[in-house]
């Protein structure tokens, strides 16, 4: 590899050097391909025609890592890899395949030897990256920290999309991930990227103290995808060896992994655009200028900006509410952090989708969820003989919930069987937050993340050996069930942090019928003053009508005063569909 491309696609320097922009980055090493014999050290993992992979094609269920051979010290750092998965075209459920980038200094596992520092491995159903049950043979990982590529999120617990596979998924994890699947996780395919059309990736990833950035291309459409990740890593390691896992259950996939590079810090970044005007509420349509250094790129569609996003040339008109996200790009620099402003046109909703949704008014959906007519439809009944399936929605910038506010939405549950879905309030701060040595945690921020499916509902962890996954960390959800331990539920409550909503905790919302098929009007307003979240619930054939509320510093439990705002959904072993129709904040 004769460059090294450091951030939004952009090449940085040639030859293992970098050009003069201010603090440079220091070259550790630079793979251009495996073949000779690299300084890597192989715990399962394989070089085969001078690619390096994690796990070999027809390999069933097996799992590798593989890692550069000296212990670094690590502060900051930039590393670039390109990779592709093999024979992934036709897989299907549930079969789970994924792997991971990984700094880990794992010494002394209790209650095992081996599978620690370069001979570092873990389970397959994990993507060899840490224990799939408590006692099992594998080490766990601790202290370090890994970025997942996922064809799926967890075995009985798959994504069922595109049709026929599970999810594409990314995620940040600390000290081995979750128990029993990398979930939650953040949805990759809003961006435009599959990973099972077998195309050559690149990942480039900057640690810069305080921010994980990672930026991920396909070679051949040119499709990029951005995401980042707050991160304190001098709380979970200093030292560690870098390097790569992955695991296949049941599945002829590979993970080929065709160069790498690392180097210690990071280029100069460039300071982040100026949006104008400021954001807020206005009367009428407003023109948005951008400055700042370098080429600058803009969204408005609530995904972070990339080299692949429209080009700022000039001024242009938002006429409605908008989410105006903008990043400069520049050889020679590491992308500028990206700004953000947030417009209201002409009313006071933040979120008007009071008539329903269309593509570009700001909601994302994420895993299973489509657009169906003017409604978003977050699981569906396709998969009647392997019904698990998650869907989440979200508005794509954070939303003040230190103040008063209503949300009121329309939901409809039709062929309900199981499991349920959540309204939800996230905001994920830090990852370090949870990285105690014996924690185990995830970082999801943003809105492309989804938790488990069946009675995680899309919000909560999934319900696997051990101590089972954690679900959406720093958030608020109030959940819809309508099925559960075998029998018929038709329960709300209030969970924090993640907890599993499924099971039998929860009110019974009688008269009201979750499962009836009905439209069903929801109001949810806040109380700042009393920390108090009132909910009522009214069915719009029969006007049957629930109220209830919730005792709840939301500000406090999230740990921010603004939060991203929307929908979760999750199937188990039966189906059904989970519809939002409608939406205003």
């Amino acid at each position: 590899m004769s460059a090294v491309i450091l951030s939004g696609g952009k090449i940085l320097g040639s030859g293992g050097s970098v050009y003069s922009t201010g603090t440079q980055a220091t070259l550790v090493f630079d793979f251009p391909d495996f073949s000779g014999s690299p300084n890597i050290s192989l715990a399962g993992a394989s070089i085969s025609s001078n690619e390096l992979w994690t796990v070999l094609q027809n390999a069933g269920h097996k799992s590798g890592g593989a890692w550069y051979n000296s212990l670094l010290t690590i502060s900051t750092f930039t590393t670039q890899f390109t990779f592709q998965f093999v024979g992934a075209s036709g897989v299907t459920v549930p079969t789970v395949f994924g792997g991971l980038f990984v700094i880990q200094n794992s010494t002394s596992p209790p209650g095992a030897s081996g599978f620690t520092g370069i001979h570092g491995v873990g389970d397959a159903n994990v993507a060899g990256y840490g224990l799939y049950q408590l006692g099992g043979q594998f080490n766990n990982m601790t202290p370090s920290i890994g970025v997942k590529f996922d064809l799926n999120t967890s075995t009985g617990n798959a994504v069922t999309y595109p049709s026929g596979g599970g999810s594409n998924s990314t995620g940040l994890y600390l000290n081995s991930g979750p128990y029993a699947g990398l979930t939650p996780a953040q949805d990759i395919t809003p961006y435009g990227i599959n990973f099972y059309n077998g195309n050559v990736l690149s990942c480039t990833i900057v640690y810069d103290g305080s921010l994980l950035t990672m930026v991920l291309e396909d070679t051949i459409t040119a499709a990029q995808a951005r995401y980042q990740w707050p991160l304190n890593l001098s709380d979970v390691l200093t030292q560690g060896y870098v390097g790569f896992t992955g695991g296949a259950v049941s599945s002829n996939v590979g993970m080929a992994i065709q160069s790498w590079s690392f180097y210690n810090g990071y280029n100069t970044r460039l300071s982040t655009p100026t949006i104008s005007p400021a954001s807020g509420q206005y009367g009428s349509s407003q023109t948005v200028t951008i400055s700042g250094p370098g080429t600058i790129y803009y969204t408005t569609n609530g995904l972070l900006p990339t080299a692949a996003s429209t080009l700022y040339t000039g001024g242009f008109t938002v006429s409605s509410n908008t989410i105006v996200q903008a990043v400069s790009i520049q050889s020679g620099f590491t992308d500028s952090l990206v700004a953000s402003n947030v417009y209201q046109i002409g009313t006071s909703l933040i979120v008007n989708c009071g008539s329903g949704f269309t593509s570009g008014d700001g909601v994302i959906p994420v895993g299973r969820s489509v657009y169906s007519g003017s409604a978003i439809q977050l699981t569906d009944t396709n998969n009647a003989t392997n019904g698990n399936e998650v869907g989440a929605m979200w508005w794509g910038a954070p939303l003040p919930i230190n103040v008063n506010f209503t949300t009121n939405f329309q939901i409809q549950l039709t062929s309900a069987q199981a499991q349920g879905m959540c309204f939800v309030l996230q905001n994920f701060q830090s990852a370090s937050t949870f990285s105690q040595p014996t924690t185990q945690a995830s970082s999801t921020n943003g809105p492309t993340a989804f938790g488990g499916g069946s009675q995680g509902m899309g919000y909560g962890g999934l319900q696997g050996t051990g101590t089972g996954s954690p679900g959406i960390p720093a958030s608020v959800a109030v959940k819809f069930d309508v099925f559960g331990n075998g029998s018929t539920q038709n329960l709300t409550g209030l969970y924090t942090d993640g907890a599993t909503p499924g099971g039998s905790s929860g009110s019974s919302v009688s008269p009201v019928s979750l499962a009836s098929g009905h439209p069903l009007n929801v109001s949810l307003s806040y109380n700042a003053g009393t920390q108090t979240l009132s909910m009522s619930i009214t069915d719009t054939v029969n006007s049957n009508n629930f109220s209830t509320s919730f005792s709840i510093n939301i500000p406090g439990t999230i740990g921010s005063n603004s939060a991203y705002a929307g929908f979760t959904a999750g199937t188990g072993g039966e189906f059904g569909n989970f519809i939002v129709n409608n939406w205003t904040w």
